[in-house]
């Protein structure tokens, strides 16, 4: 059986097992119309399956009603662009397209039940993510208006906070309108009312979205770096029967985060998966990732002598790398005797506002394209190569700040008569410097340094004409 799911009647088809036609109906979306579906199928013989198209929305009343009754029940996808094209579009067309699918075994995706806590999860987040989206809108329209509000309040309201504005806007009295400043505070009590009713309306979803994401999957929720949204987002992903995948790489396949081979004859490679479920696409990845970047691997004891260098490795040893196990072996700082490995440096900033701040322009440069690394030894020499990177950031910004005290800003930085040497200043100061290569017959100069950035070599202890 086919069928071509709309909003007040679905289109139904029937085929023998030799893709023979054996008749087509249409009934109405209503639990009758479902009881006559069903009659009407097993009049033809022992229905095999059921394919249907839309099993998350229009179909979704009847997807249950079939399950009820102890139908095979697959999900459909709607047919390719290129066959509309081809055969053109009507619901006798899709309903016959859907039941070709399932007798060809094409289509084989079980849908969600949509019977349980998860369809209970994915209401509230259905009406907690339009609370948040019209209280984002109304916060922007409130402060739009204080732009082009009157003088006398915009002077009033001018460098409030978002929580502080609201709250005086809430509590305007606009009198009669008779003028532009009356509309407008008549204007912006409205939108901070709003503003506090969807607040309001969001604490009291977040709690029962907290309690159901709990009770349905604890150990998901105990994972660092997995809180309410991540573990509804994966969870209405995943629906009521986590059953229906299959494994691992299928859950990675529907979240959009597997690889997609794309080799052609002797070039072997993949490109990244553009499908898939969007919005667990970025909560699964960056889960993933807190994981990964907070978990610590088995620490080990540097020896007083270093080992020798082994051979070179080859990428038929990443199979027998674990990580981050092997990486906590490898690439150590030592600073003042104590052994910092990658890990233990993202660790100890990862989550810290002030240091998130600081260091989020310096981030910039080392973004790069999406790759896929073949083996864990070049993951371990990327990670080793930008936490050094982030050591000279510091230690250079440490450095200028002690050379310069007592005293705590420096001049002649661009923009800012007075500020702080930060890293970034630092370095967008010494971006520009010409250097002149070493030769045989001398060092590397920097010919003729700016002011500012001869002030920072100075600071810094480094001779321009003698680099070295």
């Amino acid at each position: 059986m086919g069928v071509d799911t709309h909003k007040d009647a679905h289109v139904a088809v029937a085929k023998d097992h030799l893709g023979r036609h054996l008749g087509d109906t249409t009934i109405s979306t209503t639990p009758g119309g479902y009881r006559d579906l069903l009659r009407w199928a097993q009049v033809h013989g022992e229905v095999e399956a059921w394919g249907i198209e839309g099993t998350g929305s229009y179909g979704a009343g009847l997807s249950r009603f079939l399950r009820g009754a102890d139908q095979a029940v697959i999900e459909i996808n709607r047919p390719d662009r290129k066959a509309r094209r081809l055969k053109g579009k009507s619901d006798l067309v899709d309903a016959e397209a859907a039941a070709r699918a399932v007798l060809s075994g094409e289509a084989i995706a079980v849908p969600k039940s949509g019977d349980n806590r998860v369809e209970m999860v994915r209401a509230l987040r259905t009406a907690r993510s339009s609370a948040v989206k019209a209280r984002t809108q109304a916060v922007n329209a409130l402060k739009a208006l204080v732009v082009n509000a009157p003088a006398e309040l915009r002077e009033q309201l001018r460098g409030l906070s978002t929580t502080h504005l609201v709250r005086q806007c809430a509590r305007l009295r606009p009198g009669d309108i008779v003028g532009p400043l009356a509309a407008t505070k008549l204007a912006m009590r409205s939108l901070a009312c709003r503003h506090e009713a969807l607040a309001a309306e969001i604490k009291i979803l977040d709690p029962e979205l907290a309690r159901l994401t709990t009770e349905t999957a604890p150990a998901l929720v105990a994972i660092f770096g997995v809180g309410t949204e991540v573990a509804g987002t994966l969870l209405v992903t995943a629906g009521d029967n986590p059953e229906r995948l299959r494994s691992e790489a299928a859950f990675a396949h529907l979240c959009g985060v597997s690889p997609i081979d794309a080799s052609s004859g002797k070039t072997v490679r993949h490109r990244l998966n553009r499908g898939g479920d969007r919005q667990a696409n970025p909560r699964s990845t960056g889960s993933c990732s807190s994981a990964c970047v907070t978990t610590p691997g088995p620490r080990s004891t540097p020896s007083v002598a270093p080992a020798k260098a082994s051979r070179r490795p080859r990428s038929s040893d990443a199979s027998s790398d674990t990580w981050p196990g092997r990486s906590s072996q490898c690439c150590q700082i030592s600073v003042r005797k104590t052994w910092l490995r990658q890990l233990d440096i993202y660790r100890s900033i990862k989550g810290q506002e002030v240091v998130e701040r600081r260091f989020g322009g310096f981030k910039g440069p080392l973004a790069v394209a999406p790759i896929f690394l073949k083996n864990n030894r070049r993951i371990e020499a990327l990670l080793s190569v930008i936490c050094l990177a982030l050591l000279i950031f510091c230690l250079v910004e440490r450095q200028v700040r002690h050379a310069i005290a007592p005293e705590v800003t420096m001049t002649g930085f661009p923009g800012r008569p007075k500020a702080r040497p930060t890293g970034r200043l630092i370095f967008q100061a010494l971006g520009r410097l010409p250097l002149i290569p070493a030769s045989a017959t001398g060092p590397p100069v920097i010919p003729a340094p700016p002011a500012l950035a001869a002030r920072i070599l100075e600071l810094l202890g480094v001779d321009p004409i003698t680099t070295r």
